[in-house]
């Protein structure tokens, strides 16, 4: 997909997963070992979250604080508990991306 992305753009690509990444004129490219980050939080069903963060820190489109209320409005409350873990996983993601940007 990353022909499709326009220029100014920008991809994120789980580096646990894809090896070689191809360089694309004027599209940033962030990798982020995703599938690595969610295992070390003992959950692989995370990687969707640590995208998440990723996303919203590289974007601005919102904060991760509105994203944890929005988890908090729509998961029954059987599912609360497993809130912090996706913050988490949202936290890692934006990192990884914020470590990008500096270096």
């Amino acid at each position: 997909y990353l022909g499709r992305v326009r220029p100014g753009g920008f991809s994120l690509v789980n580096s646990s997963l894809v090896e070689d990444v191809p360089v694309v004129d004027r599209v940033e490219i962030i990798q982020i070992p995703m599938n690595d980050v969610a295992m070390e939080l003992g959950e692989a069903r995370l990687v969707n979250m640590v995208a998440a963060g990723a996303y919203l820190e590289k974007t601005g489109v919102a904060s991760l604080e509105s994203l944890e209320q929005a988890l908090r409005d729509i998961l029954p409350e059987r599912n609360h508990r497993l809130i912090p873990l996706n913050v988490e996983a949202m936290q890692r993601g934006a990192e990884h991306v914020r470590r990008a940007a500096a270096s």
